[in-house]
């Protein structure tokens, strides 16, 4: 018996999409980001950007682990930044991304939240109610 295909979902329930420059994004934040920084690209406030890209964070010449970040951005000075777009920070990312500064100090770590690139929510009572009461929605 043959089944019908099916698609693989995302770990958190996002939808795969792809940019003006065609590039495969793990979600749509990260879409519309790039899509951004094409345009700063085509102004000329940045020079270049690359997607995807993997550092190796080594600890006494031992491998700990790899850090793949969303975007590796040169500014218009010549130096590099990281800007990693997330919706919501799990343990691990904010481990890695710690061990990330420590291991590269020179390397600005920025992350993009929804507010930065679709601008702010209105709040609503329950947002309120819930800083009232402690309740912290993530990590930051």
């Amino acid at each position: 018996m043959k089944y019908p295909f099916r698609y693989r979902r995302n770990k958190f329930g996002n939808k795969t999409m792809h940019c003006f420059s065609n590039h495969k994004h793990d979600s749509k934040m990260e879409a519309e980001y790039c899509n951004q920084l094409l345009a700063k690209k085509q102004k000329g406030d940045i020079i270049d950007y690359e997607s995807q890209v993997t550092f190796e964070l080594i600890v006494n010449e031992i491998k700990i682990c790899g850090h793949r970040v969303d975007f590796l951005v040169e500014t218009s000075k010549g130096k590099e930044e990281v800007h990693e777009v997330k919706g919501f920070g799990t343990m691990m990312w904010y481990m890695k991304m710690k061990l990330f500064k420590a291991l590269y100090p020179d390397i600005p770590y920025l992350v993009i939240k929804k507010n930065d690139i679709y601008g702010k929510p209105v709040t609503m009572k329950s947002n309120k109610r819930r800083k009232k009461n402690g309740y912290k929605q993530s990590l930051w």
